[in-house]
């Protein structure tokens, strides 16, 4: 699915995002994200229009986005699993 694929770029790039509700993305998202059932179209339309009518509810998500970013998805930490990975190899 492509939201998945993006999701770390959007937030990255300060953009809020809507994205599948599971537990996985919940737990991952909580905070930076709108979720929605994938097989229900009125709700995904509803949260795009929930954004695109409210400007401060995008930049909040937004802003927690990049936090989120910042915090716990940045190079320095991602490299350093990559390492380890590559020790146990």
């Amino acid at each position: 699915m492509q939201i998945m694929h993006n999701a770390f770029e959007y937030l990255a790039a300060r953009l809020p995002i809507i994205i599948s509700d599971s537990a996985y993305w919940r737990n991952e998202f909580a905070g930076c994200a709108l979720f929605v059932d994938p097989e229900k179209p009125k709700d995904i339309a509803n949260k795009i229009l929930r954004l695109l009518e409210n400007d401060k509810l995008r930049s909040k998500l937004a802003k927690r986005g990049r936090e989120l970013m910042e915090k716990h998805y940045n190079w320095e930490k991602e490299s350093n699993k990559l390492l380890e990975l590559y020790k146990n190899i």
